[in-house]
């Protein structure tokens, strides 16, 4: 089910009744054997803007920002959802901020102008993103480096072909093969396979690194068309190809 609605919150430092939009989206795309792209759905929560500090003007201008935009205001019972508590410092805090056209502004002195606060961030929290984006950079640069090898294309395909035809083989055979009626029957059949098999043609697909037991596995179905397992043939590309991606 697709959700869009609206939700009142709080902001991060306590001061503002929020207004945020829990959207269903597409998180991540893959591809299947034929092309096709198969989405993957989430929710995504965003914050659109500061609604007020009082909580009954709040509820006003998300109601009616609600009616413009066609959008559910979400409720639960007879009463609206909000989530947090803007607690009893208001006048505290109005002492020290002053509201100019519906944001918060930062008093110097009684006698001075209010000016704009503009948030700025600690050299930690500057580091900590640095290291995240960083770390980030080096999984995915993993990830690239595990698939360099143009074997992997290999291995996806004979495990594809693999899957349907250990068990549906007879019913494949009795059609031209790549034809539109075996391509059709080929979908069917691999949307019938096992999980384990399927998934690790996705992890090919989308570069996802696989655990190493999974690996092994999969090399061992890709091998076993050399030799049976135990083999020397069998032997020598399985150590071949687990030197390669395993190195």
């Amino acid at each position: 089910m697709n959700k869009n609605y609206l939700y009142i919150s709080i902001g991060e430092f306590n001061i503002y009744y929020t207004l945020r939009n829990v959207r269903t989206e597409v998180q991540w795309t893959d591809r299947d054997e034929f092309g096709g792209y198969n989405n993957h759905y989430g929710e995504n929560d965003y914050y659109l803007f500061n609604l007020s500090t009082d909580k009954k003007e709040a509820i006003q201008k998300a109601e009616l920002y609600a009616k413009e935009n066609n959008l559910t205001l979400l409720r639960a019972g007879d009463n609206l959802v909000v989530t947090g508590k803007i607690g009893d410092a208001k006048e505290d805090r109005q002492n020290k901020y002053g509201l100019s056209t519906g944001e918060f502004t930062e008093k110097k002195r009684p006698d001075e102008p209010m000016v704009w606060k503009i948030p700025t961030r600690s050299p930690a929290d500057i580091e900590a993103d640095k290291l995240q984006k960083e770390q980030e950079e080096k999984i995915k640069q993993e990830r690239l480096d595990f698939y360099k090898h143009p074997e992997w294309k290999q291995i996806r395909r004979h495990l594809w072909l693999n899957a349907i035809y250990s068990e549906y083989g007879s019913k494949l055979h009795a059609l031209e093969t790549g034809s539109l009626r075996w391509r059709e029957e080929a979908r069917h059949m691999w949307d019938s396979c096992g999980d384990f098999v399927r998934n690790m043609v996705r992890d090919i697909d989308n570069k996802w690194i696989m655990s190493p037991r999974a690996l092994v596995i999969v090399l061992e179905i890709y091998c076993k068309q050399f030799g049976r397992k135990g083999s020397k043939a069998f032997k020598k590309e399985f150590n071949n190809l687990i030197s390669k991606f395993d190195g």
